[in-house]
C-alpha cells in the first residue's frame, strides 16, 4: 500500500512545485497591480 502512496506523491510533486512557482510569480504581480495605479497618478 505504501508503494502506491509514494507513487501518488511522486505524481503530485510537479504540481506542488508548479503551485509554489505560481505563488512566487503571482505575489509580485498582485503588488504590481496594486502599486502601479497608485504611483501613476
Amino acid at each position: 500500500m505504501s508503494g502506491a502512496r509514494e507513487g501518488i506523491d511522486f505524481l503530485l510533486e510537479p504540481y506542488r512545485v508548479l503551485d509554489s512557482v505560481t505563488n512566487v510569480v503571482c505575489l509580485p504581480a498582485k503588488y504590481w497591480l496594486i502599486w502601479v495605479p497608485m504611483l501613476s497618478r
